[in-house]
């Protein structure tokens, strides 16, 4: 039973350090690698995505597609993946 709990415990701890992040969280990182040529700021990014979820019901489904590319130029064809909220 100890065995048990302690492997328990260190699957628990490895996933919490590794790669149980969501889409958003991964989003800045990946970004700051190719986006103003490794100059985009957290500050940038943040609000960026804040644009994200007021303008598409999905924000998820366009976090995992920006996600998914690797130059600015890409990036555009995520725009085809937002369903966009009702303006109020």
């Amino acid at each position: 039973m100890k065995a048990l709990l302690s492997l328990t415990s260190i699957l628990v701890v490895s996933l919490s350090l590794t790669g149980c992040k969501t889409p958003e969280e991964k989003l800045c990182p990946h970004l700051q690698k190719f986006v103003d040529d490794g100059k985009y700021s957290e500050g940038e990014c943040a609000k960026d995505k804040e644009q994200v979820k007021k303008q598409c019901k999905n924000p998820d489904k366009v976090f995992e597609c920006m996600l998914e590319k690797n130059s600015e130029k890409e990036l555009g064809d995520c725009e085809k993946v937002c369903e966009k909220t009702e303006k109020k």
